[in-house]
């Protein structure tokens, strides 16, 4: 493991967490009492990462993908 991807994980989860909280804000009014700011936001997220994955397919070292 390496200072870059421990420093690269660490940069997605902060810029996660802010958007998340400024579209959890944005978002407050939408649907009384269900969190539709962190539900955007983790959907959103989940298909990012599935298209980097699809992205990168087949270029990670086999310890990464497996």
């Amino acid at each position: 493991m390496t200072w870059t991807l421990v420093f690269g994980v660490a940069l997605g989860g902060a810029l996660g967490a802010l958007v998340r909280l400024f579209l959890s804000a944005a978002l407050r009014n939408v649907i009384e009492g269900f969190p539709v700011g962190t539900f955007a936001i983790n959907a959103i997220g989940c298909f990012v990462f599935g298209l980097l994955w699809a992205w990168n397919a087949g270029k990670w070292p086999v310890h990464v993908a497996a």
